[in-house]
C-alpha cells in the first residue's frame, strides 16, 4: 500500500531528480532527437543501440512520458510536434503500460490537431493500459466520429457502457452514444439504454438527448416525458428553454405529457422568482393559481410580487385582499423593499411596522426590519440604523442575521461616544462567540482602552486579536497599534476568556482505505500524461461518494492541477474548515499553497512591477475578483482576472494607444496590463490602500459620498465604516490575503 503523504506530495527525491536529469537532456541537441523543423542542424547519427534496450527504457519510460505529455499538453497544435514525434519515437520501445499511455497522449494531440484517423490508432494502441482502457475507449468512439463513422462509433460506446459502469467517463459517453445513436440504426436500444440509466433523469444534457431519440424512433409520448423533466426541475438553464419550444411543438401534434405533480410545478415557478425571471415565474403561478388548492394563497401573492417588482411599483401588493399572517408579513416586507428602491422613506417605514405586526417573530418580520436598518446604514444614520438592529436580536438572538445586527448596534453606539459602548462590545464577544465580527470587537476595544489610557488593558485585546485571529486584517491594524505602545504591561480582562480556540487539526496521514486504490492509481496514472482535468473527474467523483480527508485532499491537489483552483481551495476547507485561524506553522506549506495559490501562467509580477504594485497584492485582487479564472464574467459586466469593466478597458487602450476589444480582456496579459494601471491609479489618488481597493470594488463615486459622509478619520475606521457589507469585506480580505501571499512565496515579497 503505497503512503499517502508520498502521494500528495511532489514524489520522491529519486523521481524528482529522474525528471530534471530527463528535462536536462531533452532540452540538449540529443543525438536521439530530429532538429526541430526550420532548424538549420543536421541531426546526428544515432548511436549504437544498448546491449539491455529493455531494462533502459523501462527506468526511464515514466521519467520521459512525463515530461513529454505534459509539454505535448501545453503546446499548441503547432508547437508540440516535435515533442509529439519524440515521444512516439521513444515509446515504441517502451514496456506496457508506459507505451499505452504514450499512445493516450499522442492520440489527444492527434486529436487536437485535427488528424482523428492518426488519432483513432493511437487510441486503440491506448487500450493495452487495463487502468486507463474506458478513456482509451472513450476518445476511440470521438475520433470516429469525427471521422464521420457513428456506426463504430455506437459499437464503441457500446462496449463502453457495458465494461464500465461506473466509469467517472460515463456521463460524456452516453452523450456522445445518444449523439452517435441518432445517426444510426441503433436509436431505439440508446433510448432504451438512456431510460434505465439513474444518472440520466439527474442530467438536463442526457434528458434532452433521451427525448431525441425519443422523437427520431417515434416515442413522442416518450419525449414529451423527457422534455417535461427537463423543463420542470432544470428551469434555469438554456436546457428549459429548449424543452420549453420542444413541448409547444409537441402539443401543437396533440403530444401531451401526463399533468406533472404540484411539488415540481411550485419548484420550477420559485426557481424562476428567485433567480428574478418575472415574467416567467408569473406565468407559472397563474396556471398554478387556475388549478386552485392549497396554494392559491401563495400564488396571488407571488403573481402581484412579480407584478410589482416588474414594474417597480408597489400597486398590484396593496390591492391584495389580506391573507394568512405569514404571507402577509412577506408582502408587506417586498413592500419595504420596493418604497426603499423608490426613495420613499416614510412608506418604507409604514411598510415595515405592518409587516412586524402580520407576524411579529417570524422570518419576514425580521427581513422588513433588516430593510429599514439598512437603508439607514447605508446613509451612515448609525442611531436610526441601530435601533431596528436592535429589534432584530430582540426577536430572535439566533437568526442567521442576528450576530451582525448586534455588531452595529454594538458600533452605532462606539461611533456616538456613548459610555456604555465598551460594555456593549464586550457583550457581543459574549452572547455570539462565533460571529465573524469577533476581530472587529477586540480591535475596537483595544482602540476604546487607548483612548482612555488603560495601555495593558489595551495590549491584551491586540494580543488577543493576532493569537487567535492570525491572518486577519483587524490584526494587521493590531500589530502597528502594538508597534506604537512598546513593552507596556499585559492586563488580560476577564471577557476575553469566552474566546475558544480552535481545537487542534491533525491532518491524513499513512494510507488511503484499500477499496480507494484504483481511484489513486487512475489519477496517477492520468496525470502522468497530462489528462489534468481527467485525474480530477476521477477524483471528484470518489471525494463525492466517500468523504474520506486524505482522499478530498488529494482531490483538491487534483483540482489545483487542472486550473480548478477555488474548487482546490474548498476541498482544503472541508478538512481544515478554519485555516485561517491557524498559525502558517500549523499547516503543511503545500496546504496553505492548495488554498492560496500563485499559478505560473499567470504573469502578476511583471504587470504589476511595471505599474509599480505590490505582486502579492495584484495577486489577493486576482484571487478575490476572479478565482484566477481568465473567463470570469461578473453580472456587473467585468471581465477576466482583475475583472475589468469594458468601459474602463476602452478608456485605458485609448491612453495606451492600444487596439481594444472586449475578448481582449479574457487574454491575462492584457487584462492585468489594464488592470494593475487602473489600481495603481486609484492608489495615487487616494490615500490609502483601503480607499483606492474600495473604489476598485464598488466605483469612485461612492467613495467620495463615503468619505463626505463619515466620520472616520483613519484607514482602519474608513473600512468599518463602509455601508456596502460586500465592499467592506472585499477590502478586508485583499489586504489579509495579501499578507499570507508575501509570507507563502518569496516571489511576492
Amino acid at each position: 500500500m503505497r503512503k499517502l503523504t508520498s502521494f500528495l506530495r511532489a514524489g520522491t527525491e529519486k523521481q524528482l531528480l529522474a525528471v530534471i536529469l530527463v528535462s536536462f537532456v531533452l532540452a540538449l541537441p540529443a543525438q536521439s532527437q530530429k532538429p526541430v523543423p526550420g532548424s538549420r542542424s543536421r541531426a546526428r547519427p544515432a548511436p549504437a543501440q544498448s546491449k539491455k534496450p529493455g531494462l533502459a527504457s523501462r527506468s526511464s519510460a515514466p521519467a520521459l512520458l512525463r515530461v513529454l505529455a505534459r509539454r505535448l499538453a501545453k503546446s499548441d497544435t503547432q508547437t508540440g510536434l516535435p515533442a509529439f514525434r519524440e515521444l512516439l519515437r521513444l515509446s515504441a520501445r517502451w514496456p506496457q503500460p508506459w507505451k499505452a499511455r504514450a499512445a493516450l497522449a499522442c492520440g489527444y494531440y492527434a486529436y487536437r490537431r485535427g488528424d482523428y484517423q492518426q488519432a483513432l490508432t493511437l487510441f486503440q494502441l491506448g487500450e493495452q493500459d487495463p487502468i486507463l482502457q474506458d478513456y482509451a475507449l472513450y476518445w476511440q468512439a470521438q475520433a470516429a466520429a469525427a471521422l464521420g463513422s457513428q456506426t463504430i462509433a455506437v459499437e464503441i460506446l457500446e462496449r463502453f457502457l457495458r465494461q464500465f459502469p461506473s466509469s467517472a467517463m460515463r456521463e460524456q459517453a452516453l452523450e456522445l452514444y445518444a449523439s452517435a445513436a441518432l445517426q444510426t440504426a441503433r436509436a431505439t436500444a440508446a433510448a432504451r439504454l438512456l431510460r434505465q440509466e439513474p444518472r440520466a433523469w439527474s442530467s438536463p444534457a442526457l434528458l434532452i438527448a433521451l427525448a431525441k431519440l425519443e422523437e427520431a424512433t417515434g416515442n413522442l409520448a416518450g419525449a414529451a416525458e423527457a422534455y417535461q423533466r427537463v423543463y420542470l426541475r432544470f428551469p434555469i438553464t438554456a436546457a428549459a428553454e429548449q424543452a420549453g419550444a420542444a413541448l409547444e411543438r409537441l402539443q401543437a401534434l396533440g403530444i401531451s405529457p401526463a399533468p406533472p405533480p404540484l411539488a415540481d410545478r411550485i419548484y420550477r415557478a420559485e426557481q424562476l422568482y428567485e433567480n428574478r425571471r418575472y415574467a416567467s415565474a408569473a406565468r407559472e403561478w397563474e396556471a398554478i393559481a387556475a388549478a386552485g388548492g392549497a396554494e392559491a394563497d401563495r400564488s396571488r401573492l407571488r403573481i402581484a410580487q412579480c407584478q410589482a417588482y416588474q414594474s417597480g411599483t408597489a400597486a398590484p401588493l396593496l390591492a391584495l385582499a389580506p391573507l394568512p399572517p405569514a404571507l402577509e408579513a412577506e408582502r408587506w416586507a417586498t413592500m419595504a423593499v420596493l418604497y426603499r428602491m423608490a426613495g420613499n422613506r416614510p412608506a418604507m417605514l409604514d411598510a415595515v411596522e405592518k409587516a412586524v405586526q402580520a407576524d411579529p417573530r417570524g422570518p419576514w418580520a425580521l427581513r422588513a426590519l433588516n430593510v429599514a436598518a439598512a437603508a439607514y446604514w447605508t446613509d451612515l444614520d448609525w442611531p436610526q440604523a441601530a435601533r431596528f438592529y436592535a429589534r432584530i436580536v430582540e426577536i430572535n438572538p439566533a437568526a442567521p442575521d442576528a450576530a451582525r445586527a448586534d455588531w452595529r448596534v454594538a458600533w452605532a453606539m462606539l461611533q456616538q461616544g456613548r459610555a456604555d459602548a465598551g460594555a456593549r462590545l464586550q457583550d457581543h464577544l459574549r452572547r455570539f462567540p462565533d460571529s465573524p465580527f469577533i476581530p472587529d470587537a477586540l480591535y475596537w476595544l483595544g482602540r476604546l482602552a487607548e483612548q482612555q489610557n488603560r495601555r495593558a488593558e489595551a495590549r491584551a485585546y491586540y494580543r488577543k486579536l493576532r493569537e487567535r485571529f492570525p491572518h486577519s486584517y483587524w490584526t494587521i491594524q493590531a500589530e502597528r497599534r502594538l508597534r506604537r505602545l512598546g513593552l507596556s504591561p499585559v492586563r488580560d480582562p476577564a471577557v476575553l476568556s469566552a474566546l475558544r480556540r480552535p481545537a487542534p487539526v491533525r491532518l491524513p496521514v499513512g494510507t488511503l482505505p484499500a477499496f480507494l486504490r484504483p481511484v489513486e492509481e487512475r489519477a496517477r496514472a492520468l496525470q502522468m500524461i497530462a489528462f489534468d482535468q481527467s485525474a480530477y473527474l476521477e477524483l471528484r467523483q470518489a471525494a463525492e461518494q466517500h468523504a474520506v480527508p486524505g482522499l478530498l485532499l488529494e482531490t483538491a491537489r487534483a483540482a489545483a492541477g487542472a486550473e480548478r483552483y477555488m474548487a482546490a481551495a474548498r476541498l482544503v476547507r472541508e478538512v481544515v474548515a478554519d485555516v485561517e485561524a491557524r498559525p502558517l506553522g500549523e499547516l503543511p506549506l503545500w496546504v496553505w499553497r492548495l488554498v492560496y495559490p500563485l499559478p505560473d501562467a499567470i504573469p502578476v509580477r511583471r504587470w504589476a512591477r511595471r505599474a509599480g504594485l505590490d505582486p502579492a497584492l495584484v495577486t489577493a485582487v486576482i484571487r478575490q475578483e476572479s478565482g484566477f479564472d481568465p473567463e470570469a464574467v461578473s453580472a456587473a459586466g467585468a471581465v477576466g482576472l482583475m475583472q475589468v469593466l469594458p468601459s474602463t478597458a476602452a478608456s485605458w487602450s485609448h491612453r495606451l494607444h492600444l487596439t481594444y476589444s472586449e475578448s481582449r480582456l479574457r487574454d491575462p496579459d492584457f487584462n492585468l496590463r489594464i488592470g494593475c494601471l487602473h489600481l495603481a491609479s486609484l492608489l495615487r489618488r487616494y490615500s490609502t490602500l483601503e480607499l483606492a481597493l474600495a473604489a476598485y470594488n464598488a466605483g469612485e463615486t461612492r467613495i467620495a459620498a463615503w468619505k463626505k459622509q463619515g466620520r472616520g478619520t483613519d484607514a482602519a475606521e474608513f473600512v468599518e465604516s463602509i455601508p456596502f457589507s460586500e465592499t467592506q469585506e472585499y477590502v478586508k480580505t485583499v489586504l489579509a490575503t495579501a499578507r499570507i501571499y508575501r509570507a507563502l512565496y518569496r516571489e511576492l515579497r
